[in-house]
């Protein structure tokens, strides 16, 4: 009879422990909970300039010195709408077309002076060459 008991009370808890334990695993989480939620992004239609390949190498000055280039960029939620700009201007649109920018060049900030009037480019010393 003392063997049945404590056989009794083994199984009882072991039922509560399988119960107890079953329970903190919690839900099951839904797949499509765990996809992280797609990124804000802005679209903004621009104008950017290059310049003339063929001015520079001819020095015709009866040619435009700059090329315009109507694109649109795409800008993530977070990001530096004026940085993304200045680093599109490094994917040069075709052969015409030539530009100083390089993937070389690091913008680290682009903002509005205390006047109010003046556009700052800070740019990482890295990268950065000229006499």
């Amino acid at each position: 009879m003392r063997g049945f008991k404590k056989l009794l009370v083994l199984s009882v808890i072991l039922a509560l422990s399988i119960v107890v334990f079953s329970g903190c695993a919690g839900e099951v989480p839904d797949p499509q909970d765990t996809i992280p939620d797609e990124p804000i992004v802005t679209s903004y239609d621009v104008k950017k300039y290059y310049v003339n390949n063929e001015y520079v190498e001819t020095g015709d000055e009866s040619l435009e010195r700059l090329l315009v280039y109507e694109t649109t960029i795409d800008v993530e939620e977070g990001e530096n709408k004026y940085i993304v700009l200045l680093e599109s201007l490094a994917e040069v649109p075709n052969d015409e077309m030539g530009t100083v920018v390089t993937d070389d060049i690091v913008f680290t900030d682009v903002y509005l002076s205390n006047d109010g009037e003046t556009i700052v480019v800070d740019l990482a010393s890295e990268g950065i060459y000229g006499h």
